[in-house]
């Protein structure tokens, strides 16, 4: 773009001159590879995160389900029970993780990852509620909406 056009389109919307400092290509590599490290360190940091999360989860629910186990004779069983909450705690959560990624292959299109993906409406009748039955006192069956533009039609009319 000619830095004239730039000024103008500057000085119409508003925005600070340092806007048009431009980076060049070394530092835009080089702020990549940072975030690239950063993100990766995060990634080892959650990690360690969960990791430490389950090991006090599984103390909690050892001294949870064992309060007879109190005495210092007693800390080796304790021990031992702690260490098999931990591998059952461990062993769900690895568990949950391969059942999500596994669905997230199976169905890419299908997971919705953010807001509303079924909407249920009384069965009577396809109309929303002020020409429809009233959703809060309708006791009959419900019929499930799941097409994004249904739904956005009966959450506008009902809001």
């Amino acid at each position: 773009m000619h830095p004239s056009v730039l000024s103008t389109v500057l000085e119409k919307s508003g925005l600070p001159a340092s806007v048009l400092n431009h980076i060049s290509m070394a530092d835009l590599v080089n702020n990549l590879r940072e975030a690239k490290s950063l993100t990766k360190h995060s990634r080892l940091l959650h990690a360690q995160l969960t990791e430490s999360y389950l090991e006090k989860l599984a103390e909690s629910v050892a001294h949870r389900n064992h309060q007879f186990l109190v005495t210092e004779a007693d800390a080796e069983a304790l021990a031992a029970k702690m260490a098999l909450a931990l591998r059952n705690l461990i062993s769900r959560e690895q568990k949950r993780r391969a059942v999500r990624r596994i669905s997230l292959t199976l169905n890419p299109n299908l997971v919705n990852r953010s807001g509303l993906s079924r909407v249920d409406v009384p069965s009577s009748d396809t109309r929303t509620f002020p020409l429809g039955p009233d959703p809060k006192t309708w006791a009959g069956s419900w019929t499930p909406i799941t097409s994004p533009t249904e739904i956005t039609a009966h959450v506008c009319v009902l809001s």
